[in-house]
């Protein structure tokens, strides 16, 4: 693993753990077992840092998704084992999603959704892939059309996923699933 790796993989679990502004980038630089220093080579500074690691995040969360959309197994199975790693990530990581979320609208909105749309688009191209899969199969019907779906899809499960956080109730994934099945018409699994 480069160095930059390391501070990346240092940067994500120092966030997680204690969001971006509680974070310093001591911590970082720390837990990667560098010298601060060797961090601004590398990141102009904490904010690049920290949408730099949501960048990171993504495109590891993405090829782990991307595994589950080339398995062979029964489509509903892969779009509920799909939305249960997206539900699981999000939920593992609370504290630093709600950093970004609360980031949002103030000084880095701009740069978080630049950061993170073009990411977001293959996360719910995946999705949409299996659900045309699934329709082509007979499995499940689109409620609107692949493209729209996969994005409410994603908004149920990270709504679920992030209910504790910002309504102070836990929606289990089995919950969620279970509206999804209905959105979607997905016949009782056998």
């Amino acid at each position: 693993m480069d160095v930059k790796e390391k501070i990346l993989k240092s940067a994500l679990e120092v966030f997680i753990n204690k969001g971006y502004y509680n974070a310093r980038v001591e911590d970082i630089a720390e837990k990667a077992g560098i010298a601060k220093g060797t961090v601004y080579i590398y990141f102009k500074d904490k904010k690049s840092l920290f949408l730099s690691s949501i960048e990171y995040e993504i495109e590891r969360f993405y090829s782990e998704l991307e595994k589950i959309i080339c398995e062979d197994i029964e489509v509903e199975n892969k779009l509920k084992k799909l939305l249960k790693l997206t539900y699981d990530n999000l939920s593992k990581r609370k504290k630093y999603f709600e950093s970004a979320i609360r980031l949002w609208p103030g000084e880095l909105g701009e740069e978080i959704i630049k950061t993170i749309l073009p990411h977001v688009k293959k996360i719910t191209g995946g999705i949409e892939k299996v659900l045309k899969e699934g329709e082509k199969k007979g499995k499940f019907r689109f409620f609107d059309s692949p493209s729209s779906d996969s994005v409410i899809l994603l908004g149920i499960v990270r709504s679920a996923a992030m209910s504790e956080v910002f309504f102070g109730k836990k929606v289990s994934f089995e919950r969620a699933w279970k509206y999804i099945k209905e959105i979607l018409k997905i016949k009782k699994e056998e």
